[in-house]
């Protein structure tokens, strides 16, 4: 009973971690940490048994880390960052058609033609 009030306080530790960041890109890195931390050791074991598969692992761990950011990301941030495109691109078109319905019409220049 004892080892699994261990790894609930640890899991709740590393939740908490999570959360005492100040902004999202800092919650997503420290919630991917763990494949970080676990693909260093699979890298490190690469290079001592087959030296030659080394950069092929770390290509891997890297991309399987670069998943769980992107997937995190798209969780919980990507409604909030479309909410902000579409706002910027209202106001920049009220601005562009404020804008042009503000400028004056030139009048035609005059014709540099006289009459003889």
């Amino acid at each position: 009973m004892l080892h699994k009030e261990f790894w609930g306080l640890l899991f709740l530790g590393f939740v908490v971690w999570i959360f005492m960041a100040g902004d999202g890109s800092t919650r997503i890195n420290r919630g991917c940490r763990p494949i970080a931390w676990g693909g260093n050791v699979v890298v490190s074991l690469t290079a001592l048994a087959l030296p030659s598969q080394q950069a092929g692992v770390k290509r891997w761990v890297d991309k399987v880390e670069y998943g769980c950011r992107y997937s995190a990301w798209r969780l919980f941030y990507q409604d909030d960052y479309n909410r902000v495109l579409e706002k910027q691109q209202a106001a920049g078109a009220s601005a562009k058609s404020s804008a042009s319905a503000s400028t004056p019409t030139k009048a035609p220049a005059p014709s540099s033609t006289t009459d003889k």
